[in-house]
């Protein structure tokens, strides 16, 4: 039912500058074939009626609720450190871009716990994590320097300058 509304809508025109894609938040990293596989097909469905399209892929956080006794993620760190992991070895086969979301989660996360980045599931996004991840792909896909935004949401100052900051250095540096 989805993949036909993503193809009607492909196939509808050729203006799409940008499409990101992103997978369940495990599957990269406990079925590789399965999120390879998926990439390969829906690379092939944009390329096939987009021509200055750039797919991208969108890598995701790990999260507390999945570190349990007797996982194989021992940490919100590693977990995120084994989902970006398997993003980066599928966009070097496809040489695509990834944009690292996770990635600031996970300093974030770390250094700045008062910031809630996770909703009441404790998997995913808040509204603080949704800006973050925002924050992420608005500096990636536009090549520009997401602190020098005055627009904070519904978040106070600090908190948004925080999240901006975090994003910012997980693009460009």
């Amino acid at each position: 039912e989805i993949g036909a509304i993503v193809d009607e809508k492909l196939k509808a025109n050729n203006d799409y500058d940008f499409v990101i894609l992103q997978e369940q938040s495990t599957t990269p990293v406990d079925n590789y074939n399965a999120f390879n596989a998926g990439v390969t097909a829906l690379v092939n469905k944009v390329k096939a009626t987009q021509e200055d399209c750039e797919v991208i892929l969108y890598a995701t956080w790990g999260f507390p609720d999945a570190v349990k006794e007797g996982t194989k993620f021992s940490s919100v760190k590693d977990m995120e450190q084994l989902i970006r992991d398997a993003y980066i070895k599928c966009a070097d086969e496809h040489k695509l871009r990834v944009n690292h979301v996770g990635e600031a989660f996970t300093y974030v996360y770390e250094n700045h716990k008062e910031i809630a980045l996770y909703g009441s599931d404790n998997k995913h996004q808040s509204y603080a994590g949704a800006y973050l991840s925002a924050c992420v792909h608005v500096a990636s896909l536009f090549n520009v320097d997401i602190r020098t935004s005055n627009f904070n949401g519904r978040l106070d100052a600090t908190t948004a300058n925080t999240l901006k900051e975090a994003a910012y250095n997980v693009v460009f540096n």
